[in-house]
């Protein structure tokens, strides 16, 4: 009797356990899982408020919240099903404030002043994100964090689509797409650096520069292709201390801009090894260099410009400082 009565009581909490489970707002479908239905009124807050380090929290549905994640590893995963709205509101829609190894993927943010920003030393992984229609930036890296983006689109936002400042490192993997921002498409700057590992960037339709690396910052190509395309000032500016490396067959093609196909600045380089090239065409201006700069060991094809032969000076450049 003992043991049925024992049997019975197991029964009746493992009952009650699963039914506070279903019905108390965000629910537990594991120890480390958290299931988030937008939908139906749950919030991405809120499941960040009951998550431990390691928790993978499960979104769906139209989010019209704006997170600040401050613990470790964490995960928000959209499922493809995620768009996260700010509403407007003078906040980045996901701000990641000195958490480490944070992992953001399969949503898309929208309507922030940022659409994601990583500060204080924070490191996050964003695979699968799209960044759009924020009014500053739609990706920031910035104040000693790193990241890691695979498969991300930053477009048509208010400013920069993806940047990288104050002693910031972002690695690139997959195809990574910035298009129709206001300002640049990529500005790398302030003692920052980029790697690429056979990507395809495409950088197409900006207001301002393509690729920008400024004040002692670098960018490394490391195979694949980078596509900067009807951009409307310069297609890739290096400027002030900084540097472009391209290697493993790279390919660089800085097409149809409306000012220098390439232009490189003030004790910057632009270097290629192992059989990468750079291609710069129907660019109103072409190429130039400036002030004990150098193009070294690179396989430089130009065709026309838009309208005008290349010259060698130009006036004021903006000093890629970021915000």
């Amino acid at each position: 009797m003992n043991k049925i009565l024992w049997y019975i009581m197991c029964l009746g909490l493992f009952t009650m356990i699963f039914v506070w489970g279903e019905i108390g707002g965000n629910k537990a479908i594991a120890q480390d899982q958290i299931l988030v239905d937008c939908n139906t009124n749950d919030t991405i807050t809120a499941a960040l408020s009951q998550a431990a380090p390691g928790t993978t929290i499960l979104v769906s549905g139209l989010c019209n919240e704006s997170l600040t994640i401050t613990k470790d590893e964490i995960i928000i995963d959209g499922q493809n099903q995620t768009t996260i709205d700010g509403q407007g509101a003078s906040a980045s829609v996901i701000l990641i404030d000195g958490a480490r190894r944070v992992t953001i993927r399969n949503l898309t943010v929208q309507n922030g002043v940022d659409g994601l920003r990583a500060q204080s030393g924070a490191s996050v992984t964003l695979e699968n994100v799209i960044a759009t229609n924020n009014s500053d930036d739609g990706i920031q890296i910035v104040g000693n964090s790193t990241g890691q983006l695979s498969d991300c689109v930053a477009q048509n936002n208010g400013s920069t689509g993806i940047l990288v400042v104050r002693n910031a490192n972002v690695s690139f993997f997959g195809t990574i797409r910035s298009q129709g921002n206001n300002e640049d498409g990529l500005l790398v700057s302030l003692s920052s650096s980029v790697f690429t590992a056979n990507s395809m960037l495409s950088i197409t339709e900006n207001g301002r520069i393509g690729l920008f690396v400024a004040n002692s910052s670098s960018m490394q190509i490391n195979g694949g292709v980078v596509d900067i395309i009807n951009n409307d000032d310069d297609g890739v500016t290096s400027q002030r201390t900084s540097s472009i490396e391209l290697s493993g067959g790279s390919r660089l093609t800085s097409q149809g801009n409306s000012e220098f196909g390439i232009l490189v600045a003030f004790t910057s380089t632009i270097v290629c090894f192992n059989n990468s090239t750079i291609i710069s065409s129907n660019n109103l201006v072409g190429n130039t260099s400036i002030e004990d700069v150098s193009i070294l060991d690179c396989t430089l094809t130009e065709t026309a410009v838009k309208s005008r032969d290349p010259i060698d000076v130009v006036g004021d450049q903006t000093d890629g400082s970021g915000s």
